[in-house]
């Protein structure tokens, strides 16, 4: 569990704060910002049993928690976990035609799910992504009169990693880890070049889809930088295994562009960095 809350964060000032939740299937994650002063101001992370009900942990957690609870958030925001998306071109988005760009990337429920999208200005291309109903309805009946606003967790990474260098190059390759997903981004020229989510049981198949990703992307193993983001136990011995096999590994840093207090530097800065970058993302 980390609870992390700055020194700025104050109740009576609620009404100025973006209040973020993400579900995933290891915890649920909690983040509180300033938008005004371009501060985030709560981080907290709540880990999960493996057959835990998210929908009655949430519930639990919004009744005894001393703030979440408040009406009068200037903003709510729900972050989608599920490996259902895609990124397509801003010429071929339109609203009409998300679910059925989605349906080419993977199969959707749609008695479960929702299909929300969110656009990359600058990188002139549109997420589409799935979302659980029931998260939906659950966001909803506890925050009727704020403002909700969806997003997937892959473009809160993007847009983080973007804050991260004017020149993104094709030689580096960001990985994300938690638990027993991988998630590697890539890009070219300062575009999104390279997006996927992959599932590993053991320290081998992380390695062997990382080669996969490099080779893919044409790159040699010599020539390439791996910068590691995650929450996973593992990230420490996996980025030792990892760097047997390429010439450059290391830990990321947070998303640039964000004040942090003092507070924040009880987490390594490799932790959290998609719900650290919200507020880049929301911009």
């Amino acid at each position: 569990m980390i609870l992390i809350k700055d020194s700025a964060f104050s109740v009576d000032e609620i009404y100025k704060y973006t209040l973020c939740f993400k579900v995933s299937k290891q915890a649920v994650e909690i983040g509180v910002f300033d938008a005004s002063m371009n501060r985030y101001l709560v981080y907290e992370s709540y880990p999960l049993d493996k057959n835990a009900n998210d929908i009655a942990f949430l519930e639990q957690l919004y009744k005894e928690h001393l703030f979440i609870s408040a009406g009068y958030w200037k903003k709510v925001i729900l972050i989608s976990t599920l490996p259902k998306y895609t990124y397509v071109p801003e010429e071929f988005f339109s609203t009409q035609n998300a679910v059925d760009l989605l349906r080419l990337n993977t199969t959707l429920e749609m008695d479960k799910l929702d299909v929300c999208y969110v656009p990359h200005q600058k990188q002139q291309i549109s997420c589409i992504f799935g979302i659980e109903k029931s998260l939906l309805k659950w966001i909803k009946g506890k925050y009727p009169y704020q403002e909700i606003t969806y997003l997937h967790e892959n473009s809160c990474l993007i847009e983080g990693l973007l804050t991260q260098s004017n020149t993104l190059e094709v030689r580096d390759l960001y990985i994300f880890i938690q638990s027993n997903t991988l998630i590697p981004i890539g890009f070219k020229q300062g575009y999104l070049q390279y997006l996927n989510t992959f599932n590993y049981t053991v320290a081998q198949d992380f390695i062997y889809y990382v080669l996969l990703v490099i080779e893919k992307m044409g790159l040699q193993k010599q020539e390439v930088n791996v910068i590691m983001y995650g929450d996973a136990p593992q990230a420490s011995a996996l980025l030792k295994e990892l760097g047997k096999y390429v010439n450059s590994v290391k830990l990321g840093k947070r998303p640039k562009g964000i004040m942090y207090g003092h507070k924040f530097d009880e987490i390594e800065e490799h932790i959290a960095f998609d719900m650290l970058s919200i507020p880049v993302t929301t911009r």
